[in-house]
């Protein structure tokens, strides 16, 4: 599978999953600046439903990159979701939310 192959997969997941029109770049931007935001400190208890809604963007991004095409064809992309991963369990973890993780 080619390059286009995979935006041709992460398109037929996006579509499967109600959110047909999301690019592979758009969703890994959106995942970063949720992850900025969080470091920022945007996510108090106050805004805790705000951030599980928010959180939307890595559940989606979960289901991309366990797919068996996505993990063959764009490993370069699970990393990158990956790398950002470490950085929210960074935050996360010396957060004032410990270890409770936004709801799937």
């Amino acid at each position: 599978m080619s390059a286009g192959g995979f935006v041709a997969r992460f398109n037929a997941i996006a579509a499967e999953q109600g959110r047909a029109g999301l690019t592979p770049a758009a969703c890994l931007d959106g995942w970063r600046r949720f992850v900025d935001d969080l470091a920022e400190g945007y996510y108090d208890e106050e805004w805790a439903d705000e951030l599980d809604n928010d959180y939307w963007i890595r559940r989606f991004l979960g289901r991309v990159i366990v797919d068996s095409v996505v993990r063959a064809e764009a490993a370069w992309y699970v990393a990158e979701v990956e790398a950002i991963d470490v950085r929210f369990r960074e935050i996360w973890r010396t957060s004032s939310r410990g270890a409770d993780t936004p709801r799937e």
